[in-house]
C-alpha cells in the first residue's frame, strides 16, 4: 500500500498515524502495548475502474493487475477493438494495442487508474466516389482495403482503380495514391497496394485517373462532412425516444 495511512489507536482514540515512507525511513517505530493498527487505504487508489464500450466496473485491488485478466472479465468486442486507452494516477495517458492478446499478460495496471475502451460507433472506416454504397463501413481487425471496397458493394464500372486514394492522418493530409487495377482481370492484388486499415481511414475512388490530389481532398471534406452531420443528427433524434 503506497498510498494511504497506518493509524495507531489506543483505548478508542487515534495515538499516531504514518505513511509506507515513514515505515520505511524508520522500521524500528515502536507502538504503545495495547494498541491496535489500522491500515487505511485511500480509497481511489484501492480500485481499478473499466468504462467505454462495456459494462462499466472497478475492481477492487491493492497491487497491480495484468491487463489480460482485466479484460478478461469484461465483455470487449475483440473482433472490432484494436486498441485501448490507460490513465494512470499520475493522468499519464497510455495507448495499448491489444491486436496481439498473449502480450497483455505482461502489461500491469497499477491501483487507481482508469481502463477507457473506445465505442465501437468509432470503428469505422469511410469509404466514397465511385462505389456501389458509398459511406460507412465497420471496421474489423485485419480489415484490408480491398476487404472495404467489397463491403462498400464494390467499385462500379466507372472507377479509376489505377488510382485510389487512402487517407490515413485525415482529409487534410496529402493521401497514399494506390493501384488496384488488378482487380478488373480478377490478377493478384500486391500486398503494398492493399495495406490493412485502421479505425478513421478514408478511401476514395475516383472516376477519372486526371482528378488532382486538391480536387480529391476537397470531395472527401465534402462527403465527410455531410456523413458525420448525418450521424449527429440521427444521434439526437435517437435520444428524444
Amino acid at each position: 500500500m503506497d498510498r494511504g495511512y497506518i493509524n495507531v489507536y489506543l483505548k478508542n482514540e487515534k495515538v499516531a498515524s504514518y505513511t509506507e515512507k515513514d515505515v520505511y525511513a524508520d522500521a524500528a517505530t515502536e507502538i504503545p502495548p495495547g494498541a491496535y493498527v489500522v491500515v487505511q487505504p485511500e480509497l481511489k487508489y484501492s480500485y481499478i475502474t473499466v468504462l467505454g464500450a462495456v459494462s462499466p466496473r472497478s475492481i477492487k485491488s491493492e497491487r497491480p493487475l495484468s491487463l489480460v485478466e482485466i479484460l478478461a472479465g469484461s465483455s470487449i468486442n475483440w473482433s472490432v477493438q484494436d486498441k485501448i486507452y490507460i490513465y494512470e494516477p499520475n493522468s499519464e495517458k497510455k495507448e495499448v494495442d491489444i491486436s496481439k492478446p498473449e502480450e497483455l499478460s505482461r502489461i500491469f495496471v497499477n491501483p487507481g487508474s482508469l481502463i477507457y475502451i473506445p465505442s465501437a460507433d468509432t470503428q469505422i472506416v469511410y469509404v466514397f466516389g465511385q462505389v456501389a454504397r458509398p459511406g460507412i463501413v465497420q471496421y474489423v481487425k485485419g480489415f484490408t482495403l480491398v476487404d472495404a471496397l467489397l463491403k462498400a458493394g464494390n467499385p462500379v464500372s466507372s472507377s479509376q482503380l489505377s488510382t485510389v486514394y487512402l487517407f490515413q492522418n485525415g482529409p487534410e493530409q496529402p493521401p497514399v495514391v494506390l493501384d488496384l487495377s488488378q482487380i478488373i482481370s480478377s490478377g493478384a492484388v500486391k500486398s503494398e497496394m492493399n495495406p490493412q486499415l485502421k479505425p478513421g481511414d478514408i478511401i476514395f475512388v475516383p472516376k477519372n485517373m486526371l482528378t488532382s490530389v486538391t480536387e480529391v481532398m476537397s470531395n472527401v471534406t465534402t462527403f465527410l462532412g455531410f456523413i458525420n452531420t448525418s450521424i449527429d443528427s440521427y444521434n439526437k433524434i435517437k435520444g428524444l425516444f
